[in-house]
């Protein structure tokens, strides 16, 4: 099953990051259940053809994996780009408000001297 799951993924050009986030778990996890270290649940692979909108049966037949609708994939790549765009925007933001802090707390101590 797993490798079945791994070349949906490359077919697909689908990375385990992608995969992680889509479900709301550590890419580690997702490593693990597609390197065969993890038995694959009913639940998870639910919650894994539900995320890329595939039928769970098709991981159970010996036809060839279809292609899911590519265009929701790629606007889930794009979610997951935007996403680490935002986190690395949103540190940049608390390390400028972290420098405003000190700096007030500078001007306001020369104002007392």
């Amino acid at each position: 099953m797993h490798n079945k799951l791994k070349d949906f993924l490359k077919q697909n050009n689908i990375k385990q990051i992608q995969v992680a986030h889509n479900l709301g778990m550590k890419q580690a996890t997702v490593n693990h259940y597609l390197n065969g270290r993890r038995h694959i649940t009913t639940a998870f692979l639910n919650r894994f053809c539900a995320a890329f909108n595939i039928e769970p049966n098709t991981f159970f037949s010996n036809k060839p994996l279809k292609n899911p609708d590519s265009s929701k994939l790629e606007v889930q790549k794009q979610l997951c780009l935007i996403e680490k765009q935002l986190n690395r925007v949103t540190q940049e933001l608390l390390e400028i408000q972290k420098n405003m802090c000190n700096l007030s707390v500078a001007i306001s101590s020369y104002r007392k001297e």
